[in-house]
Order: C-alpha cells, then sequence, then structure tokens
C-alpha cells in the first residue's frame, strides 16, 4: 500500500485514512464548508486515487527548496526601500519539491476566497517570473504541478485538520 506524505508534518495518509478523514469532515463541518451532496462521495474518489495522487505528486520535476509554509502571516515587505523587498520568515517547514508546492499553500491559506477561482492568473505570473529569471519549463508542466500540489494540500488539511476538530 502507498501512502501519500504530507508536507508540514510526518502524517501519512493512506486510503482508508482519507474516506475516514473525509466523512468525518462531512459530518462535522458540512454546513460551514457548505458541502454539496455530489461532494459527499469525494472521500470515496480520494480513497480510489490516492496511488495516483502520490505517484504523480512524489514524481513532480524539478525539485528546489521550498517554504513549506508560505502564507502571508510568514511574509514581510519592505516598504522603506527603494527596491521591492519581500522576506520570508519560519522556515521551519522547509524541504525539497516543486515550486508550485508553496505557490498552491500560499494560494489556499492566503487568497480570499472570492479570488480563489482567478487563481490561475497568479500562477501564471509566478511562472512568468521564473522564466525571466532563467527557469525554464512549460506552463502547461507548472500548472499540472500545481495542481497536484493543490490537491496534496486539500489532502493534509482533511487528514491533519477538518478530521479532528470538532
Amino acid at each position: 500500500m502507498f501512502e501519500l506524505y504530507l508536507i508540514c508534518t510526518s502524517l501519512k495518509a493512506n486510503n482508508n485514512d482519507i474516506l475516514k478523514a473525509w466523512n468525518l469532515t462531512v459530518q462535522n463541518f458540512h454546513y460551514e464548508l457548505q458541502i454539496s451532496e455530489s461532494s459527499n462521495n469525494l472521500g470515496f474518489l480520494l480513497e480510489s486515487r490516492l496511488n495516483d495522487i502520490m505517484l504523480l505528486f512524489n514524481n513532480l520535476q524539478p525539485r528546489t527548496i521550498i517554504h513549506g509554509d508560505y502564507k502571508i502571516s510568514n511574509i514581510f515587505i519592505d516598504h522603506n526601500s527603494t527596491e521591492r523587498q519581500i522576506y520570508a520568515i519560519d522556515w521551519q517547514w522547509c524541504d525539497i519539491g516543486h515550486a508550485a508546492m508553496d505557490v498552491a499553500y500560499f494560494i489556499a491559506t492566503s487568497v480570499h476566497e472570492n479570488t480563489i477561482g482567478d487563481s490561475w492568473e497568479l500562477v501564471r505570473f509566478y511562472h512568468n517570473v521564473l522564466k525571466d529569471n532563467g527557469i525554464s519549463y512549460s506552463w502547461e508542466q507548472f500548472w499540472q504541478a500545481y495542481e497536484i500540489s493543490w490537491i496534496e494540500h486539500f489532502i493534509y488539511t482533511v487528514v491533519a485538520f477538518w478530521s479532528v476538530m470538532q
């Protein structure tokens, strides 16, 4: 059986954990998360595809140093300098992974829910900055890495947080 290593923790999710965690999430937060009837079966879908998700996630290339907890509260912008200076703090969860992992985590945790649907614009901007700085891989590759990273973050959130909260 494959296990998906969830970033930022030693928690591992196997197929049974996903289904159980999703069912607890639906039970405890059906109203707050506005879980539709059609989403009730998401646990079964994640359970059946966890091995595929894990393989895709673990094979994301290229790899680099990632922050692991890249959210708005860990970013400082120096408005007093003539050049735009941005500082990231709290590197306790840093790891080696695909840059899209930090992008997905940032958008999931720090972008207002009304703009999540337009997140592709932020991802496209990030990809263009990478290209402008000599990192060369296609938009399609980066977007796929972002989508897989978003799914990984969602699974992490369901298993590590929502399913254990009441």
